[in-house]
C-alpha cells in the first residue's frame, strides 16, 4: 500500500507512511498504520497540500527518515540525534528531537562572524589569539593556528618563520610551525645561548633552556626528561628513527598517542600512534560497534546478523540495543513490555505485571481492541467469575493459592514494567518512571517504567 498526496499543481510527493504489507497481517497493520492514515488525509485535503521542509515528518521505520535521523516509535517522528543534521543556526532539541532556530545560539562555526567560534554550548565566542588557553583549535584565530598539546593557542609559521612576532619563535607541532613565546608559558622553552639567557633552575642545551626532571610530565609538551633534564624532540628522517611512544613528524620525533582515547572513533592507539580497528564498542561511532578489532555496521552471531549499535536510537521501533554485544535485538530493554500473568509471580523478575483486568473473550489478537490488548490464552484465573462469560476456569487450587487458567482466550493488557529510578531518566524515549502503589491507593510499591499519557505498549 501506498499513500501519496500533492505537493503541487505538478507532482505528487511519497509521504513515505506505508511500506507493503503482507496479506496475513494487512488487518494488523492497518489498525497501527490508522493514526497516520488520518494524518495524511488531513494533509491531502486541498490540491496545495505539503509537508513545509520544517515541518515533522512521520515514520513507519528507519528507512522513512533522512541520514542523521532516527524513527521514534512512540510518536511516529524522524527526530535528530545530533545538532550536526540541522541547518546553520539551528540546533536539536533533546526534548522534541526537531532541529530548532535558537537566537543567539550556534550549530556550527559557519554560524558565527569570521572573528568568531561556535563554542560547545552553542554560544559565538571571540577566537583566541597566541598563547591563549583553548581545548580545540578552531577557538584559535587563524585557520591554521593550532591548538598546541599544553592547551595554549599558537600562531602558524609554516609559511614564513621569520614571521613570528618579538618574542616569540617559530617551533615544529606535527606537520605545522607555529609561533611560541621565547620565554613565554606555552609549554614550549625559551631559544638560548648561554645558561644566563634562561630562568633560574633551567640550563642552555642545544639551543633551548631545560628545566631538571623526575618524568614526562616534568618537561614541556613533546619533549622527554632523560638523565634528569627535558630533552627536546630528536631529529628524524622516518619512523625507524624514533624510540617508542613517539613518531617522526615534520622531521622531528614526536610523541604520538598514549591510548585509544587520543584517537578519532574508529581507531585505536597502536605503538604510539593512531590505527584504524577498535578494541571494545567504545572505541567505535554510536551507530557502529566492534567485532573482529573493526567498527561494523552489523553484528553477526553466527547466521543470526542485525544492526550495530551501542544506543537504542539507531535500533528503530520495538527494538533495543543489547550495549555488551553491541547489536539491536527485539523487544524493549530489560523485558519491558513482555506480555505476562498476574496470577504467576516471578514472571516480569524485578519488575512488575501491571495492566487492566477484561471479561472480554478472544480467538485472535484481532478481537482485542485498545489499551494495547492482546489475546491471552493462558489468561489467569481461581474463579469462573474472572473469566469471560461462557468460560470457565481450569486446574485452579485455590487451598494452595495455585491460579489456573481460563478456558478460552481473554483479551489482556498485562505488562511486564521494569524498575526505574526517579529523575534519572532511566526510561526508553516513550516511558515515564513512575510510583506504584498497592490496591485501593495504598503505600508505594516502588518506581516503574511505564508508557506516558495516551502511550501502549507495542
Amino acid at each position: 500500500m501506498l499513500l501519496t498526496c500533492p505537493t503541487g499543481k505538478d507532482g505528487w510527493r511519497d509521504l513515505r507512511f506505508s511500506r507493503h504489507i503482507d496479506d496475513k497481517v494487512l488487518g494488523e497493520q492497518m489498525i497501527r498504520a490508522l493514526p497516520y492514515l488520518i494524518i495524511a488525509l488531513v494533509a491531502c485535503g486541498s490540491s496545495e497540500a505539503s509537508i513545509d521542509s520544517e515541518g515533522p515528518v512521520y515514520c513507519l521505520e528507519q528507512a522513512d527518515c533522512a541520514a542523521g535521523f532516527a524513527c521514534d516509535s512512540w510518536t511516529g517522528l524522524c527526530v535528530c540525534a545530533s545538532s550536526g543534521v540541522c541547518p546553520d543556526q539551528e540546533l536539536c532539541n533533546p526534548y522534541t528531537g526537531r532541529c530548532e532556530a535558537q537566537e543567539g545560539r550556534c550549530g556550527n562555526n559557519s554560524s558565527c562572524a569570521p572573528s568568531e567560534y561556535c563554542a560547545a554550548n552553542g554560544r559565538c565566542l571571540a577566537r583566541k589569539s597566541l598563547c591563549q588557553r583553548c581545548e580545540q583549535s578552531n577557538e584559535c584565530g587563524g585557520a591554521n593556528d593550532l591548538c598546541l598539546p599544553g592547551g595554549a593557542c599558537g600562531l602558524d609559521c609554516s609559511d614564513d618563520t621569520d614571521a613570528c612576532p618579538p618574542g616569540s619563535v617559530c617551533w615544529p607541532f606535527g606537520n605545522a610551525s607555529q609561533c611560541v613565546p621565547a620565554l613565554g608559558d606555552c609549554s614550549v622553552p625559551p631559544r638560548c645561548r648561554a645558561d644566563s639567557d634562561c630562568p633560574p633552575g633551567n640550563t642552555c642545551l642545544d639551543g633551548a633552556c631545560q628545566a631538571s626532571c623526575r618524568n614526562e610530565t616534568d618537561c614541556p609538551a613533546q619533549w622527554r626528561c632523560l638523565d634528569q633534564l627535558c630533552h627536546p624532540p630528536a631529529s628524524c628522517e622516518d619512523d625507524n628513527g624514533c624510540t617508542q611512544g613517539t613518531v617522526c613528524q615534520a622531521g622531528r620525533c614526536l610523541p604520538g598517542c598514549n591510548g585509544n582515547s587520543n584517537c578519532p572513533l574508529g581507531e585505536t592507539c597502536q605503538d604510539g600512534r593512531c590505527q584504524q580497528g577498535c578494541d571494545a564498542h567504545a572505541d567505535c561511532p554510536l551507530d557502529r560497534a566492534c567485532q573482529a578489532g573493526q567498527c561494523v555496521d552489523e553484528i553477526c552471531m553466527g547466521n543470526d546478523c542485525s544492526l550495530a549499535c551501542q544506543v537504542d536510537l539507531f535500533c528503530g521501533p520495538g527494538r533495543h540495543c543489547d550495549q555488551r554485544q553491541g547489536r539491536c535485538r527485539e523487544g524493549l530493554p530489560g523485558g519491558l513490555c513482555v506480555a505476562c500473568n498476574p496470577m504467576i509471580a516471578g514472571q516480569c523478575g524485578t519488575g512488575l505485571c501491571l495492566g487492566t483486568p477484561t471479561r472480554r473473550a478472544c480467538t485472535g489478537n484481532r478481537d482485542c481492541t485498545g489499551g494495547g490488548e492482546y489475546c491471552d490464552r493462558e489468561y489467569g484465573c481461581f474463579r469462573d467469575r474472572e473469566c469471560p462469560g461462557g468460560q470457565t476456569c481450569l486446574d485452579a487450587n485455590i487451598s494452595q493459592n495455585q491460579a489456573g487458567r481460563c478456558s478460552g482466550g481473554t483479551c489482556s493488557n498485562f505488562r511486564c514494567m521494569t524498575p526505574c529510578e526517579a529523575n534519572m531518566n532511566s526510561c526508553p524515549v516513550g516511558f515515564a518512571c513512575e510510583e506504584v502503589r498497592r490496591a485501593g491507593g495504598g503505600s508505594v510499591i516502588g518506581n516503574y517504567c511505564q508508557p506516558e499519557d495516551g502511550e501502549f505498549c507495542p
